[in-house]
């Protein structure tokens, strides 16, 4: 993506509850980047010996501006609390298919600092 501070360090597949696989680039917090259109996970990235790795998504959501969103995320607290390094992004500029893809991922995985104070 060329709208981060640094270049992605992977990328990572994350399935909805419907089955859909979306394709994230992933980059180690902290990052910068450009006010863009995307959905993002934040999450704990958990090396597995032999498999590859694992994300452990702590909290989920999409913006018209992602600079602003991962600069002043309201549940930073929680984040670093919970182990959070790296944080999971997909382009998309549509934000009705922003919301889908947010609502299928949110339905798929529990994010812990998304339910903080619900």
């Amino acid at each position: 993506m060329r709208n981060a501070s640094r270049m992605a360090v992977a990328r990572t597949s994350l399935r909805g509850r419907s089955g859909i696989s979306y394709d994230f680039e992933v980059y180690f917090t902290p990052a910068r980047f450009r006010d863009v259109e995307a959905v993002y996970v934040y999450a704990r990235f958990e090396p597995n010996l032999g498999e590859g790795a694992s994300y452990a998504p702590l909290s989920i959501g999409q913006t018209a501006e992602l600079g602003k969103a991962t600069s002043r995320h309201p549940r930073r607290t929680c984040l670093q609390a919970r182990g959070c390094n790296c944080i999971c992004i997909l382009p998309v500029a549509a934000e009705e298919k922003r919301l889908v893809i947010e609502a299928d991922l949110r339905a798929a995985y529990p994010a812990p600092c998304d339910d903080e104070g619900r």
